[in-house]
């Protein structure tokens, strides 16, 4: 595996499980995003599906194309973490704002002032957040599309990879042969020339 694509599939990895934290899908629902985040990860899976694909294409060839999508793959990678870094304090502000005031004192000290400001829905209606929101899916929606015409594909690695995908070649000979057994070979064969000359069942 090349260092690049270490690093992007570390990188992806840190956004699933920011995707697939209970929190984050708690507050998606309340701000009725939770359709939006569906997306983001099924199209990340398969954009990730083919990474394998791209990082040894690339390597074997002069693929400029292939070389764009990976760098932009990466940017939009590190950009969703960053909104998803932002959907998260604000799940964390509201769940703050909605616990007693005696017993979050300490809590609420720890959150910044400029995220105590927010009001809910804002992550859903504010201008910035909604401007945030179309262009990471327009990015994401564009490398969707773009992998299938690269001609990527999905390459299975680790364990699981099937060690058969790509039959084996080989310049001995694999005809079966036995070894020792030339005189039992030319009685059988004796014996069933003759049985077929004499029309005699041969059992």
């Amino acid at each position: 595996m090349a260092i690049g694509e270490i690093f992007l599939t570390a990188i992806i990895q840190v956004v699933f499980e920011k995707l697939a934290s209970h929190d984050l899908w708690n507050f998606a629902r309340r701000e009725r995003i939770d359709t939006l985040l569906m997306k983001w990860r099924n199209m990340l899976e398969q954009i990730e599906s083919v990474l394998a694909d791209a990082e040894e294409k690339q390597m074997m060839s002069d693929q400029r194309g292939i070389k764009l999508w990976l760098e932009d793959l990466e940017d939009l990678a590190y950009d969703l973490d960053d909104v998803l870094d932002e959907f998260a304090t604000e799940a964390l502000r509201q769940k703050v704002m909605e616990e007693p005031r005696a017993s979050t004192s300490k809590v609420r000290a720890l959150v910044p002032s400029c995220c105590m400001s927010f009001k809910p829905s804002t992550i859903a209606s504010g201008s910035r957040m909604r401007s945030q929101i179309d262009d990471i899916t327009a990015r994401l929606q564009a490398l969707f599309e773009r992998r299938t015409g690269l001609g990527l594909q999905i390459v299975v690695v680790g364990p699981s990879a099937k060690t058969s995908q790509r039959p084996q070649t080989s310049s001995l000979n694999l005809e079966p042969r036995l070894y020792g057994r030339d005189e039992d070979k030319k009685a059988i064969l004796e014996l069933l020339q003759c049985g077929q000359s004499s029309n005699e069942k041969v059992v």
